[in-house]
């Protein structure tokens, strides 16, 4: 019997993998409530034969971690939607996102008892932008935070 293999909704996810480092532009919000500026290191990398992509994530200040997280995104079968996995240091459950790509954008939304959450990745030349907005009703979006990422190496 022959194994399955990842589909071009996987091999799409690929242009995320490796080692990318930029800087983060943190709104004001209740976490942050003056805002700030803060540097970034993001490490994706294939994983279960390829069908998924692993994302080990710090955030920086003054060269000390003040956030980190660990992501799985992955394709659903049966929908063919992308979906990311997503714990992070506030200690919660995890998040589950889920979205597929528009173009060269990748928009992710996930619904907690804090909010709606949505997330995008959009890839550039360069690198690429990705932006975290927060909603109350999933109508209105406040940006939570907006970073640019460039290939480390």
């Amino acid at each position: 019997m022959a194994m399955p293999q990842p589909n071009e909704h996987h091999h799409r996810l690929t242009a995320l993998a490796g080692t990318w480092v930029g800087q983060e532009h943190m709104h004001p919000s209740p976490w942050v409530p003056e805002g700030s500026v803060a540097d970034a290191r993001i490490v994706n990398h294939r994983g279960a034969g390829g069908f998924v992509l692993a994302q080990d994530y710090e955030q920086r200040r003054d060269g000390e971690v003040v956030f980190s997280g660990h992501g799985v995104f992955w394709i659903d079968p049966s929908s063919g939607e992308v979906r990311l996995s997503w714990w992070d240091a506030m200690g919660m459950a995890p998040n589950e996102f889920r979205g597929r790509w528009d173009g060269d954008q990748l928009v992710l939304r996930t619904q907690s008892p804090m909010g709606h959450t949505r997330a995008s990745w959009v890839l550039t030349a360069e690198g690429y932008a990705h932006t975290m907005e927060m909603s109350q009703d999933g109508e209105q979006w406040k940006v939570l935070m907006e970073g640019s990422y460039r290939r480390e190496g």
